[in-house]
């Protein structure tokens, strides 16, 4: 539906209630989740380290932005259960990601791991059984969680020394943003529609593209093979991310809601993937018409797009008028 530009009022409106389910809501039942992963680590005389709790806190407001925008779909927010659910796989995900690089080894590997048994250890130990309770309930999400373990394997490539083909990290990118995205959406109690899979599939894909953007710096500094750091050039990627967009457009008013819902949800949408529009304009302009961006040159802080900015932010609300269009 190209004809459809959200009222400033609309996403104003939605932008609000944005805010108070991340900030708000959300931050209570993240408080609950963290005192219930302490009491358990207080068993063993263990607790969270500062920068686990951290790192678990952004995943959960990173979910609740998700199950924020799915639910408008169907017109009722997350039960109770629903959302304790995508809490434990918020959490999940960055201990998970922690254990993979510290050992060095997969999710097969670490169910056999007989090691020393630390804080990151026992909570993946704790939520993985809440994941199989899950699994076990839900067939949608027992699949796309293993595609998206499979895929993050599949992303190792990216630190690893042979130099990856644009196609090869553009799929890697796609896919691992995607399949962990449907992930997210299936944590929920209703099934997906006719045409869902395949539009949450895609805003998956830029959400992975958008990190990947606003993270150029740091991944540059690891040696982090993604489409951005591989090419440096944001007049290509800017192409490519505007393309997504359109696809995801198109698909995404096809989907079986009642249109009511489908068009809330869609500012929802846009309102998040604007922010990559911003970081785009700003790239670009650095840029400045060279076939790349020298980023090996620059420190972090000139590559930095602070979105608390009051420029920046009305400048995506803006453009989130015209996502895909």
């Amino acid at each position: 539906m190209k004809e459809f530009i959200p009222s400033y009022p609309l996403v104003l409106d939605e932008l609000s209630r944005l805010g108070y389910a991340v900030y708000v809501r959300n931050k209570r039942q993240t408080d609950r989740l963290i005192n219930e992963l302490s009491s358990y680590l207080g068993q063993h005389n263990q607790s969270i380290s500062p920068k686990q709790e951290k790192r678990i806190r952004g995943y959960c407001a990173q979910v609740a932005l998700l199950t924020r925008v799915f639910t408008l779909l169907r017109g009722y927010p997350p039960t109770e259960r629903e959302y304790r659910n995508a809490q434990y796989l918020a959490a999940y995900t960055p201990v998970l990601d922690d254990l993979m690089d510290d050992l060095g080894l997969k999710y097969e590997e670490l169910l056999s791991y007989s090691g020393e048994e630390n804080s990151d250890f026992r909570l993946f130990q704790y939520l993985d059984e809440k994941m199989k309770t899950i699994r076990g309930e839900k067939a949608d999400f027992d699949k796309f969680f293993i595609r998206t373990l499979n895929e993050q394997d599949r992303s190792l490539a990216q630190l690893g020394e042979r130099q990856l083909s644009s196609e090869e990290i553009q799929s890697i990118t796609f896919d691992k943003g995607g399949y962990s995205v449907l992930l997210v959406r299936c944590v929920l109690d209703h099934d997906l529609a006719k045409g869902e899979e395949e539009t949450v599939y895609h805003f998956g894909s830029l959400a992975q593209l958008m990190n990947d953007i606003y993270d150029v710096y740091k991944d540059s500094q690891e040696g982090l093979q993604t489409m951005v750091t591989a090419s440096c050039d944001f007049n290509w990627i800017e192409e490519i991310y505007k393309t997504r967009c359109r696809m995801f457009r198109n698909s995404f008013f096809k989907m079986e809601y009642s249109m009511r819902n489908v068009k809330r949800s869609f500012v929802a949408h846009s309102l998040a993937l604007s922010r990559a529009i911003v970081a785009l304009e700003y790239y670009k302009a650095l840029q400045a018409g060279k076939p790349r961006l020298p980023i090996e040159e620059y420190s972090r802080k000139p590559l930095i797009v602070d979105m608390e900015k009051l420029p920046n932010f009305w400048r995506s609300i803006v453009l989130s008028r015209n996502i895909g269009r």
